[in-house]
């Protein structure tokens, strides 16, 4: 069987775990040969990496522009070796916007491309449809309510991978001695904004309740030195590797969590959690201006009612954030029921398969056309 010949781009920590889970089950079933741009994950499903998912790591429109010449050239760099290497397709997850200047140059040039996990149209600014309906062959969301949005956009839903990562709820066994977990977020920028409020949502928290102790999940271990140092003297435990986040918070008695992906990982192992998040004065603005749902926390997205505390931009203080989570970890039983409530809306098992079958099957179909 002639190998599949892939460009995957990922661009961040959940990104690079979702396309190494998608990369494995490709492989399980056909030769693929891959490579582009991802983190430690999907190395180890065999990606022949020519940039690091880290290098785009940026969030937030002012972020993003203090940075558009460095990631032009990077966007330029992955177009130019895409059409030297001359893949059957392109399998371009997350980052949305770097992604849709990638996708409009590769099918310039003939390379059909697929985007996996596409803006979040049905939050804000739902005219950005069109703009991605043209410049790609096809997309895969994760939610079974993202269909609606992409209506007459060739789109598949393949369901959200945690369902197979976290089987089942894990809860320490001794609640009252267990430590918290703090997630700052895996990008650069989120680590400046959200380790000085962990910092002192700790304090507070080790005054209530001394020798409980922190635990930090690490994306990036290059960022190892930085999270010790910036949130001493808590003396965090660090916890490595691309589970990192099921690790630190199946372990902990709560957690402190930046809206995200991890927010979901959290309520599937039933932990407590206040999910909170900071971004740049000008570019909250614009957002909350643009944001068509009352919600940011993905568990309460996708219940539609504030399940999980948010604790939002000014909001999100330190102080503020231990008294939430001491109020959420009086409840822990919240936490298990929220887990059940928040299982059935991410699909049934099987979403990393489903993925690999949709593209094995797209390269299929295009060969015999």
């Amino acid at each position: 069987m002639t190998p599949v010949r892939l460009v995957i781009s990922a661009a961040e920590a959940s990104a690079d775990r979702l396309g190494g889970a998608v990369l494995d089950a490709l492989r399980s079933s056909r030769p693929v040969a891959a490579s582009g741009m991802g983190g430690p994950r999907l190395r180890s499903a065999g990606l022949q990496a020519w940039h690091d998912a880290s290098e785009l790591s940026v969030v937030g429109m002012v972020e993003v522009a203090a940075e558009l010449p460095r990631l032009w050239r990077l966007c330029r760099s992955m177009v130019r070796r895409a059409i030297a290497w001359r893949p059957d397709v392109a399998v371009l997850i997350d980052a949305p916007d770097f992604h849709l200047r990638m996708a409009r140059s590769l099918r310039r040039a003939g390379i059909p491309v697929i985007l996996f996990v596409p803006p979040a149209v049905w939050a804000s600014r739902p005219g950005r449809v069109r703009r991605y309906a043209a410049a790609v062959d096809r997309m895969m969301v994760l939610f079974p309510f993202e269909m609606a949005a992409w209506k007459g956009v060739p789109v598949d839903c393949v369901g959200h991978p945690l369902v197979d990562q976290i089987p089942a709820p894990r809860r320490p066994p001794d609640l009252d001695r267990a430590p918290i977990a703090l997630l700052p977020g895996s990008r650069r920028g989120e680590l400046a904004r959200h380790l000085p409020v962990l910092k002192r949502a700790a304090e507070v928290l080790d005054d209530r309740e001394p020798g409980r102790g922190f635990v930090v999940p690490v994306a990036d271990p290059g960022l190892r030195d930085r999270i010790f140092r910036e949130l001493d003297p808590v003396r965090p435990t660090l916890v490595d590797g691309p589970d990192a986040v099921s690790v630190a918070v199946g372990q902990s008695a709560g957690a402190l969590v930046a809206s995200g992906t991890a927010t979901l990982e959290t309520a599937l192992l039933g932990c407590p959690q206040v999910v909170y998040y900071r971004l740049h004065p000008l570019t909250y603005a614009v957002a909350r201006r643009l944001k068509i749902v009352p919600h940011w926390a993905l568990p309460n997205v996708l219940l539609a009612e504030r399940a999980v505390a948010e604790h939002i931009q000014d909001a999100a203080t330190g102080s503020q954030l231990a008294h939430a989570l001491v109020e959420a970890m009086a409840r822990p039983d919240d936490a298990l029921r929220l887990a059940g409530r928040v299982r059935p809306r991410l699909g049934p098992p099987g979403a990393a398969q489903r993925a690999a079958a949709r593209i094995a099957a797209f390269v299929d179909h295009r060969e015999a056309a």
